[in-house]
């Protein structure tokens, strides 16, 4: 039995014009420029019998269209599609208290231990920042100074600095 796929594109709206694709034999797909090149006769010998394209299941996914009678290829694509696309929604996300419809709340302990590790990220933050810490700034007995050099083109000096430091 030969099914002969057709496809119509309609140039004119009074006259459309048929236009051959592909020639289904087996659940092999022929093309219709004949095997004279090495791509087509590689295209053949690389299809898997009733499978279809990597193409065409990528436009069915996308266009998420729920076929009747979907075979088994494609209903797996469609799971693992579904799933890339939880995963990449989690990544985006990046809310680790916040819980989709369905899924367990957090537990307090994790919730604790996450909590732990933003605060000391965060002190771990302010020390390399230079911030200063409340309790050796409550505790020291004398005020310290701190010097920084600052960097500048010479053409960049400020005027009112030598102003300020002579008068």
């Amino acid at each position: 039995m030969v099914k002969i796929q057709v496809t119509f594109t309609p140039i004119d709206y009074s006259t459309a014009i048929m236009k051959l694709q592909e020639i289904v034999r087996d659940g092999y797909r022929f093309p219709t420029t004949g095997l004279s090149n090495p791509a087509a006769i590689a295209a053949v010998l690389s299809q898997q019998q009733g499978k279809l394209k990597a193409k065409d299941v990528r436009q069915a996914v996308q266009s998420r269209k729920d076929f009747t009678g979907s075979t088994k290829q494609m209903k797996e694509t469609m799971f693992e599609y579904q799933v890339y696309q939880n995963i990449q929604e989690e990544r985006q996300n990046q809310l680790r208290w916040c819980v989709r419809l369905g899924e367990n709340t957090l537990a307090e302990p994790s919730k604790r231990q996450i909590l732990a590790q933003r605060t000391k990220a965060e002190k771990e933050y302010k020390l390399n920042r230079g911030d200063p810490v409340p309790r050796r700034e409550f505790n020291r007995s004398s005020t310290g100074c701190q010097l920084r050099r600052v960097h500048r083109q010479a053409c960049d000096v400020c005027i009112e600095y030598f102003m300020r430091r002579y008068s």
